[in-house]
């Protein structure tokens, strides 16, 4: 059904229909009109217009819904932001101020893994080993060259996490819906410390792992402590582990904790 103003121009003798034909790409049946224009300091110039075409309403919308996918993004990121998921030891991590020492060819496992992201062949990274030798120093340091890039990024430590999700039951500002959909579509995610949750924590291993599920053919990166028996020790934490892990380029980093080292000279 046409509208009032649509009616007056097709009626108004002084325009004419040039040609009719289907947008290819609104899809809309399109007639192309010669009007004049009846007021104004432009009265009596011929324009040219397209009637029934809504490219232009199309594109409005779709930038107006970009404005708020990345007002919704920005609001995810400031849930991790606020609460400082990062260790204060870790947010000056770089490339540069870590001494590979015995792990060299680890190191150049992740100075590529940032370098060529977003177009890793493996997607994930599993930094499994002992103790201070430098895997969360790795990870923060691809985190801070691939945001400086301009990309999404968050470095979790999984005991926080946790907490971060138990105080979101009682605020107003954002929700443990918020900081799960945060994980599951951010560009880059490290999550640091993987197995270190409580034992009473299954309810937040459970989330965890089933948001990880969803990161397909998204980048993400993971780092424990446990040995191979500690993360096979029990089934279900067997299989979580085998899913990641077969998804993953395994980095293993066992040696002796630098940070001890340079305490005791």
């Amino acid at each position: 059904m046409k509208s009032l103003q649509e009616t007056k121009i097709f009626r108004n003798p002084a325009n004419r229909v040039l040609e009719e034909f289907v947008c290819e790409r609104c899809k809309r049946h399109v007639k192309r009109m010669e009007m004049v224009i009846p007021v104004g300091p432009r009265k009596g110039e011929k324009v040219v217009n397209d009637m029934g075409c809504k490219c232009e309403d199309i594109q409005l919308a779709k930038e107006s819904q970009e404005r708020y996918k990345r007002l919704k993004q920005q609001k995810k990121l400031e849930v991790f932001d606020r609460f400082s998921l990062m260790n204060k030891d870790l947010e000056d991590a770089s490339f540069d101020n870590y001494n590979p020492g015995a792990f060299r060819e680890q190191y150049e496992v992740a100075r590529q893994y940032a370098r060529e992201f977003p177009k890793n062949d493996k997607i994930n990274l599993f930094f499994q080993g002992s103790f201070g030798t430098g895997k969360s120093h790795l990870s923060a340091s691809i985190k801070h060259e691939v945001q400086a890039r301009g990309f999404t990024t968050i470095l979790i430590s999984v005991p926080r996490l946790f907490t971060q999700i138990k105080s979101s039951w009682s605020h107003k500002e954002f929700t443990e819906a918020d900081v799960m959909e945060a994980l599951a579509t951010v560009d880059l995610l490290i999550v640091d410390d993987l197995g270190a949750e409580d034992s009473d924590a299954n309810w937040g291993s459970s989330k965890l792992f089933e948001t990880l599920d969803q990161r397909a053919g998204r980048h993400t990166i993971y780092t424990t402590n446990l040995g191979k028996g500690e993360m096979t020790e029990d089934k279900k934490k067997a299989r979580r582990f085998s899913r990641l892990m077969g998804k993953s380029q395994i980095v293993v980093m066992n040696g002796e904790d630098y940070r001890m080292k340079d305490l005791m000279g």
